[in-house]
């Protein structure tokens, strides 16, 4: 139940960061001061992905209660994957070799952190 529950908090942890990202992104880079802040509030994908963002954090309560310190909050890099992954895919963000092979080490990391008893 522990690891479903990291799993989930990961995936909503990714796609919060993503749709704020995407929800700032419509947002004229010209807009400054309170105006700005008064257009991210308003942005649908802004308040999708803080309240993805939200329900992550309150999930890993419960996943802390379920799971160990020294497994669980290593494994939350593999959200650092998913956005990756996904910059490119949603954002054109380009996918370096060094930008792979740092990911290809969080996965290896995690993984090893996942095998321990």
């Amino acid at each position: 139940m522990g690891k479903i529950l990291l799993s989930i908090c990961i995936v909503l942890a990714a796609l919060g960061q993503l749709g704020i990202k995407y929800g700032v992104g419509m947002i004229a880079p010209s807009t400054s001061g309170v105006f700005f802040y008064v257009k991210v509030l308003q942005n649908p994908f802004v308040l999708l992905g803080t309240f993805c963002y939200l329900v992550s954090a309150l999930l890993w309560l419960k996943v802390l209660s379920l799971l160990p310190l020294s497994i669980a909050y290593p494994s939350i890099a593999g959200a650092y994957i998913l956005v990756v992954l996904f910059s490119r895919l949603i954002f054109s963000e380009p996918l370096t070799i060094w930008k792979v092979a740092g990911v290809l080490l969080i996965f290896l990391g995690v993984t090893l952190l996942g095998k321990s008893p």
